[in-house]
């Protein structure tokens, strides 16, 4: 549901906004600074790795912010800008209806729980709580290995005990890196 509905929020309540902002920014930074002083400066402040993939992806493509007008402002949000707000907006909406699932199911949990003192349906209440139980589990698992991906990003691989190489030869964060949208 997240990934379904993060693109549509961006381009219905975001797009237009960061599109304008970004040719006044462009503008600006047009007739003070070169853009590509700019840019070094920026980019310098983010991790090699990812700097490498956007360079790779987009080499060509960088001519296109050295002019300042709306084409080079639009290029510059829908490609550098919206995958990463994207990406945080699908996580967003996960934890919100992660939290709301949750707490519908607590209530629903605790309505039913005179069920559990009937023979049969008690046993198979008791199951399906566990299992649900069992992916709830998971799913904080899953958030968690979001949370320490994020971090790892953020101090650009600067802590000793939380890194690329400690992510790396983590079994549970490897199995989970496969759906997590911040690893590479």
């Amino acid at each position: 549901v997240a990934s379904t509905y993060s693109q549509p929020v961006f381009d219905n309540l975001l797009r237009n906004s960061l599109i304008t902002r970004s040719y006044s920014y462009l503008e600006q930074t047009a007739s003070n600074i070169d853009i590509e002083t700019a840019l070094s400066q920026v980019i310098g402040k983010w991790p090699q790795e990812f700097v490498n993939t956007i360079l790779e992806k987009t080499q060509d493509s960088l001519a296109v912010l050295l002019t300042p007008d709306m084409d080079s402002a639009i290029f510059l949000v829908d490609s550098f800008i919206a995958p990463i707000i994207v990406a945080c907006i699908s996580v967003v909406i996960f934890i919100v209806l992660f939290i709301a699932i949750r707490l519908i199911c607590g209530v629903l949990a605790k309505m039913f729980k005179t069920v559990n003192k009937v023979p049969i349906l008690g046993f198979a209440n008791r199951l399906a709580g566990g299992l649900s139980g069992f992916v709830i589990g998971g799913v904080n698992i899953i958030l968690l290995s979001f949370l320490f991906s994020i971090i790892v990003i953020i101090t650009g691989d600067g802590l000793s005990w939380l890194n690329s190489g400690v992510i790396a030869g983590s079994q549970i964060l490897a199995f989970t890196g496969v759906i997590n949208p911040f690893l590479p």
